[in-house]
């Protein structure tokens, strides 16, 4: 359960990230803006951060599960 939690946490930092990224382009256009555009970006930046974080991430999982168990142990 650890793992999964710390892959989650790592996988929602990644999405956050990614959606500063993506703020800055513009969705003005023929085609572009509007709310399907925003919930499809919303959902494919999840995923992005999801993927990300199960092919190795940033790091942040381990660092993150090293942690939990070391308050699990109460150190």
């Amino acid at each position: 359960k650890l793992d999964a939690a710390s892959k989650e946490f790592e996988s929602v930092f990644l999405s956050q990230m990614m959606q500063t990224v993506w703020d800055t382009v513009p969705t003005d256009g023929a085609m572009g803006g509007g709310m399907g555009e925003s919930v499809f970006r919303s959902l494919m930046i999840q995923d992005i951060g999801k993927q990300m974080s199960q092919q190795g991430g940033i790091g942040l999982a381990a660092n993150v599960r090293s942690e939990l168990l070391r308050m699990q142990e109460g150190k």
